[in-house]
């Protein structure tokens, strides 16, 4: 949890966080703080002069970040979006589905999962590789032929990825990678836990080696929520359950390690209850969309979080209910789609332009009504296809 100097600091950082810094507005809108201050340090004015005299001792320049205009986002359909989509189910089902299956629709549908499989929560797009990577829940890779994968039949049943590698009890596919992305740069996951590691390629290897080697080292009870390919000069960002996100150069914070090793902390968790949802890298992407269990969704600029040394807790990224929490991020092309799914086995895809351009510490908009007991399980980003009309 940050300390209250530094979510004084933080409010000071946000686009308007001049007017909240004033008593009579933040003893309504930062309520819990408030009190926190009044019990700490006495006075709200005491805790302003302390935060202030820590960031003159720091030598910190807090941004003002004025949203800009996103501007008319065209929508043309790619030749991409017919292709593959990998997909995994809660339990750990492996498949692929042609993209024309995944149409755009008016409101969540119900998608057959095959048949004995969990709901589908991550959907990937990695264009027509001559070869795939997949990584396993126990940290793993596995090199093979993508003919090799099964496809998508709708409640039909799909040979299992047992049958045809040699998983361990309770291991099962994962994450899945083209074989281009080991040619040069990192690989770098990040887990739920918020531990964190890059290797270089060459510790991997570009032969198609079914067998099974150790990708990475895990803690007890510890999942990769994220296995990324990035360029040797990267910066990463990672996002938790309570609504905080770190940015950070990975190639000053995280050195390279080779395969057998956990890593580093990447961000520090808020309690037990608290988990790493998201990573991706940040090359080249200038937006990414959030979305909570309860369906609150968003779209947001990067620019909005500045560059932190890792393993701090990072900014806010939304404004959260007592009972909700971030359920995925995503890095997002506005021009693109997005694919929700839900644990009752619906799924969205929608124009990324549906999820509103927000602020930070916005709550975000509620798009679709999930039924009693649904929650949201997955966020992709999928390529744009439909175009306008």
């Amino acid at each position: 949890m940050p300390s209250i100097i530094e979510r004084i600091q933080d409010i000071a950082a946000q686009s308007g966080g001049d007017d909240e810094l004033l008593e009579a507005a933040a003893s309504v809108t930062h309520a819990n703080l408030y009190a926190e201050v009044l019990d700490t340090y006495g006075t709200w004015e005491s805790a302003i002069i302390a935060a202030l005299c820590d960031m003159v001792e720091k030598r910190v320049v807090v941004p003002v970040f004025k949203q800009r205009e996103e501007g008319e986002v065209e929508r043309q359909a790619s030749p991409e979006a017919r292709e593959p989509v990998y997909t995994v189910t809660t339990d750990g089902t492996f498949c692929w589905i042609s993209g024309e299956e995944l149409d755009i629709t008016d409101a969540p549908e119900k998608l057959d999962s095959p048949e004995g499989a969990g709901p589908m929560f991550r959907f990937s797009h990695v264009g027509t590789p001559d070869a795939v990577y997949l990584f396993s829940n126990q940290g793993r890779f596995f090199g093979l032929d993508p003919r090799m994968v099964p496809q998508w039949m709708g409640e039909s049943a799909v040979r299992s990825m047992n049958h045809l590698l040699p998983f361990n009890s309770d291991e099962s596919p994962a994450f899945v990678l083209p074989r281009r992305a080991m040619l040069e740069g990192r690989i770098i996951h990040v887990t739920r836990q918020g531990k964190g590691k890059a290797s270089d390629v060459s510790e991997y290897g570009r032969t198609l080696d079914r067998s099974g080697k150790e990708g990475f080292l895990l803690n007890d009870g510890d999942v990769p929520i994220a296995v990324l390919s990035a360029r040797d000069e990267s910066h990463l960002f990672c996002a938790s359950a309570k609504g905080q996100g770190i940015h950070f150069d990975a190639a000053e914070d995280m050195r390279s390690m080779g395969r057998k090793a956990v890593g580093v902390n990447v961000m520090k968790l808020d309690g037990s209850d608290d988990e790493i949802v998201g990573a991706f890298i940040t090359d080249d992407v200038e937006q990414f969309a959030l979305i909570t269990d309860s369906g609150y969704c968003k779209r947001v600029w990067l620019e909005e979080y500045r560059a932190q040394g890792r393993g701090g807790s990072g900014m806010q990224t939304c404004k959260l209910d007592d009972t909700d929490k971030v359920a995925a991020v995503v890095p997002c092309d506005p021009s693109g789609d997005l694919m929700v799914s839900t644990s009752h086995g619906r799924y969205w895809r929608v124009p990324a332009t549906h999820f509103a351009l927000l602020g930070r510490p916005a709550k975000g908009d509620r798009l679709l009504d999930l039924e009693p007991g649904e929650k949201v399980i997955g966020l992709s980003s999928l390529p744009c296809s439909t175009s306008d009309d």
